[in-house]
This record gives structure tokens, sequence and C-alpha cells, in this order.
């Protein structure tokens, strides 16, 4: 009998061992665990926010791009020009690039351009400093847009570039 209970028991143990085992599956660490508070500190300050893929700035309401248009107008230039130097001065030297436009036009000319624009952010933060080698540069056309595109406002706001730091 006491045999039995000692077996009831080992089982019951091991039984709760693994079940613990189960709740501490490992998780990805927030975006701002891979960065010091000084670099936190700026990609706020910079108006950056925390996403699940990283720290983004989506230009959708600060650096626009006009109909058919990869170039930066010139407030957009000096917004990258100071998120660039932000970025080095704490010591960020990747970011990702993402191109959007809004759903006029032909879906591979709309590809295009959005590389285009990411591009042209790029080009932006080289001059800078950082290193062209250090930006992932994507063009996603008319997809994940930020509003709808029934409106010119809407449109405008989805032909943007969305920067993404997702390690420093």
């Amino acid at each position: 009998m006491h045999l039995m209970k000692l077996f009831r028991a080992s089982i019951l143990l091991a039984l709760l061992y693994f079940l613990a085992a189960c709740q501490n599956a490992p998780t990805r660490p927030p975006a701002s665990g891979r960065f010091t508070a000084a670099q936190i500190a700026e990609l706020r300050h910079q108006g950056f926010y925390e996403t699940p893929a990283g720290w983004e700035f989506d230009g959708s309401e600060k650096v626009l791009f006009g109909i058919n248009a990869a170039e930066l107008s010139p407030d957009g230039r000096k917004i990258i020009e100071r998120i660039g130097h932000g970025l080095l001065g704490v010591g960020i030297k990747h970011a990702q690039l993402d191109g959007f436009t809004d759903n006029t036009g032909q879906p591979d000319y709309n590809l295009k351009l959005s590389r285009q624009r990411a591009q042209a952010v790029a080009d932006g933060l080289v001059a800078t400093g950082m290193r062209l080698q250090d930006l992932d540069i994507q063009g996603f056309g008319e997809n994940n847009p930020v509003t709808s595109n029934r409106t010119s406002e809407g449109r405008a706001q989805n032909r943007r570039v969305a920067i993404i730091i997702s390690s420093p």
C-alpha cells in the first residue's frame, strides 16, 4: 500500500514538472529589450513607436510622397536627416525601409514606385552617415494601406515609407 502511494506521488510530481515546463515556453523578447535606455529615448524622441516587429516610424503623416513621385520633399529630407543623425548618435545603424503607394496605377508600377520611395529614404539616411548595406529596402506597392484609398486624403496617407528599427 505504501509503495502504491509513493508511485502515485511520483507520477503526479512528474506530471506537474512537465506542465510547468509547458508554461515557461521561450518567447521572443520585446524590441525594447534589445536597446539601451538612451536608444529607446531617442527612438521615442524621433517619433518611433514600439510594435511586434520593432520600433516603427510610419511616415504617413510626416514623410509623404506626391502622386507618381519618389523624391523626398524638402520637409521630408529634413525629417530623414534628423532621424539619421539621431539614430547614429545613439549607435543605431540598421533600419528596414518599407515603401508603399496608394491604389491608383497598375500593381507592377506601384511595386516599382514603392521600392523607389524606400530607396529615396535610404539615400537620405546614407547622406547622414548610415551605410547602405545596413539598410533593408523593400517595396510593397499598394499592399498594407494605413487608411482607405477612397479619398484623395487617404491616398496621400498611403504614399509613404515606414522605417522599422529591430536591432541596433
